[in-house]
């Protein structure tokens, strides 16, 4: 908090957004709930406040808090769009989501993404 207090200018929703993302790998739920109010003070209605929160609720077992903040979302009609990657190959520009397999080589780039992440661990 010391350092967004002193930073030259006004902390917007993306410094907090940011803010709440790293409370749930440090799992401080209070100053996460603190983030989050910032943003909903600039931006009522971005739902990724309310998931990042809900998320730091979930991390840290809290699944009554978890509840009320879903319950909230659908009070207020605020859904989560999913997330997009792309990736351009040869110059052709390819988009797809979590579990996408309307690709037609999405059986191969899925056996791709399975050895590679085995690879990694």
């Amino acid at each position: 908090m010391e350092f967004i207090n002193s930073m030259p200018f006004m902390a917007d929703a993306l410094v907090w957004r940011t803010l709440l993302g790293a409370c749930r790998v440090h799992e401080n739920t209070e100053l996460g709930k603190h983030a989050a109010e910032m943003i909903l003070e600039q931006e009522p209605d971005d739902p990724a406040a309310y998931i990042l929160l809900s998320n730091l609720h979930a991390s840290a077992g809290q699944w009554r808090d978890v509840a009320k903040i879903r319950k909230s979302m659908k009070e207020r009609n605020l859904i989560k769009e999913a997330g997009y990657s792309w990736i351009e190959v040869e110059n052709m520009v390819h988009r797809f989501h979590v579990g996408d397999t309307s690709h037609p080589q999405s059986r191969e780039i899925y056996r791709e993404l399975d050895q590679l992440a085995a690879k990694i661990k």
